[in-house]
């Protein structure tokens, strides 16, 4: 009798059920045995399969460098006039972008006008202002 107690734990001869039965142990060795031909093989992967998954991932990666990109040059052109002024004078496309998408966000935005003025006075006529000089 004492060998029995200290084999068993307290807990085991308080419980009310028996431990695994015959039942929940032909349940288990059958869910394993699916899980290793079902679930677990590993089948070869078809090389379109492969394909497609290195072109998404290089797509995805190509989307996020030009979402940084163009990020960085609104940045620039939202906070540093002289970055503006460049993009006036070589990429003029993109500064007219930028001030209808500001302009379209907030009705009182100035900050064209803004430039036009601070342009003409630093640059004179270059800057593309309409003064018109008396002869």
């Amino acid at each position: 009798m004492h060998r029995a107690l200290l084999t068993t734990s307290p807990l085991s001869r308080t419980r009310r059920s028996s431990p695994i039965d015959g039942r929940q142990e032909n349940f288990a060795l059958a869910y394993l045995h699916f899980l290793d031909v079902v679930g677990m093989k590993k089948y070869p992967r078809s090389q379109t399969v492969s394909l497609v998954k290195k072109g998404a991932t290089a797509l995805f990666v190509l989307e996020v460098g030009v979402f940084a990109g163009l990020y960085y040059v609104y940045h620039r052109m939202n906070t540093d006039r002289d970055f503006r002024y460049y993009m006036k004078n070589n990429y003029s496309t993109g500064l007219e972008a930028f001030y209808t998408v500001g302009e379209f966000m907030n009705s009182e935005d100035r900050t064209r006008r803004f430039d036009e003025a601070v342009w003409a006075q630093q640059f004179g006529s270059e800057s593309g202002s309409t003064k018109q000089t008396k002869q």
